[in-house]
C-alpha cells in the first residue's frame, strides 16, 4: 500500500445524539459503514473526498466543487468512479456488508469466537474466521497486510509471539457503525491489563473482511472504556 490512510474510530452512541428520530440515525450508520469501509480500502483521495462530501454529507455537486477546487464535471466523474468501485466491493448485489444496529445469532456467535482467539493466542481459529482476502492493520504502523497466510505470519512474529495465551483482554464496544473492541494488554502486574488500541472489524458475506486496531489508548474514555482492567 503506497498511502496508508485511516479513519479514527468514533463510538456509535455519539451520532446524531440530539437527533429525536432513531430512523434518523439508523441510515447515518448504515450511510457512514459504507462510506468508511470505501475511504479504507479502496478509493483515492480526491474520489474519497467526493463520496463523503456527496454521498454522505449530502452536498451538492456545486458546493463539492468549491470546495475540492474541481470543476462540477470532475467531481460528478469522480463520483461515478468512486460509486463503481463501491458497487465492485459489493459483488453488484446491493449492501451484503455487515451493519449493525443489533447483532444476529451467526455475528453474536463470531464475534464470541474471535474473541476467544484473540485471548487464547489460538492463530488457527482467527484465520478460520477471515475471508481469503482479509486485511489487517495497526496504525499509526505504515503497513497494510492481506490473506490469510500474510496476517497468519505477521500476528504469529508479533502479537502472538511467544508465550502470548492470556496476552489480551478484549472488551466490546460499537465504532463507524461496525463491531469493535477495547483490546488490552497484559502488564507486568498479573491480572492487571492496560489500553492497546480500539478494534474496528468489518464483515462481507458472512466472514470478517477487515481488522483495523487503532494503537491509541487515548481513545478509550470516548468509548467508556477503563484505562486499566484487573481481576479478571
Amino acid at each position: 500500500v503506497n498511502e496508508p490512510i485511516w479513519i479514527e474510530p468514533y463510538p456509535d452512541d455519539r451520532w446524531l445524539a440530539d437527533d429525536d428520530h432513531p430512523e434518523h440515525a439508523v441510515f447515518a450508520r448504515q450511510e457512514m459503514t459504507l462510506a468508511f469501509i470505501v475511504l479504507l480500502h479502496l478509493l483515492p483521495p480526491r474520489q474519497r473526498a467526493v463520496l463523503i462530501l456527496r454521498d454522505v454529507l449530502d452536498f451538492q455537486a456545486n458546493e463539492a466543487a468549491v470546495l475540492l477546487d474541481m470543476t462540477v464535471s470532475a467531481v460528478k466523474s469522480a463520483l461515478h468512479r468512486a460509486r463503481s468501485t463501491m458497487a465492485i466491493q459489493e459483488g453488484g448485489s446491493g449492501s451484503a456488508l455487515v451493519r449493525v444496529d443489533g447483532l444476529d445469532e451467526p455475528l453474536r456467535t463470531q464475534l464470541e469466537d474471535y474473541v476467544r482467539a484473540w485471548e487464547t493466542a489460538d492463530v488457527a481459529a482467527l484465520l478460520a474466521l477471515l475471508k481469503a482476502d482479509a486485511t489487517f492493520s495497526m496504525p499509526p504502523i505504515p503497513a497494510w497486510y492481506r490473506g490469510r497466510a500474510t496476517i497468519r505470519d505477521l500476528t504469529m512474529r508479533t502479537v502472538f509471539s511467544g508465550q502470548a495465551q492470556g496476552r489480551w483482554h478484549l472488551r466490546p464496544t460499537r465504532a463507524n457503525g461496525q463491531p469493535a473492541f477495547g483490546l488490552y494488554r497484559q502488564s507486568a502486574e498479573p491480572g492487571v491489563y492496560h489500553a492497546y488500541g480500539i478494534q474496528v472489524l468489518t464483515f462481507h458475506d458472512g466472514q470478517l473482511a477487515d481488522i483495523i486496531t487503532f494503537r491509541h489508548p487515548a481513545l478509550f474514555p470516548l468509548f467508556h472504556l477503563p484505562a486499566i482492567v484487573s481481576n479478571l
